[in-house]
């Protein structure tokens, strides 16, 4: 059975319901409260561990030694949402421990050269990007989550 925007009623009715369309709004209503949740579930980890970013992190291939440890942070929580992975999947340590417990620096773990390769790729399209008049008001935008959305492989 569906309903029209007319007979939604309760807290979200309004002109813009009508004009939207109430899948477009429960839509949003939810894609609003995933993403709270996300971050709500990410950052608590790390504030109640105690961990603090290095102010000066060390051992930056490809993001530059001019990334502050609260930039590279937020880099970090990309990665996170991007590709559904936690910190041990790129480096040295055991889930569920402390982060001040990581070897952050460490280039033991493989995935973290392949992050370092997907980096790099991802300049090379943005360079290539930049090159091409952009079709609509604004440029195409290209992250991790363009091809991983979520997930640890991307899936066509």
């Amino acid at each position: 059975m569906a309903f029209r925007a007319t007979e939604f009623r309760g807290l979200f009715y309004s002109n813009i319901v009508k004009r939207a369309g109430i899948n477009s709004v429960l839509k949003s209503i939810g894609y609003l409260a995933s993403v709270f949740m996300v971050f709500t579930l990410l950052n608590v980890p790390l504030f109640a561990q105690g961990f603090s970013w290095p102010e000066k992190p060390e051992n930056l291939q490809v993001l530059g030694e001019e990334y502050t440890g609260r930039r590279l942070g937020g880099m970090m929580r990309q990665f996170i949402i991007g590709l559904g992975v936690r910190c041990e999947h790129c480096h040295v340590g055991e889930a569920g421990k402390p982060l001040g417990s990581f070897d952050f620096v460490s280039d033991e773990n493989p995935n973290k050269n392949r992050a370092r390769e997907m980096l790099r790729m991802v300049a090379d399209i943005k360079g290539h990007l930049a090159k091409i008049d952009p079709s609509g008001a604004s440029r195409v935008e290209i992250s991790c989550n363009t091809c991983h959305r979520g997930l640890t492989r991307p899936i066509t």
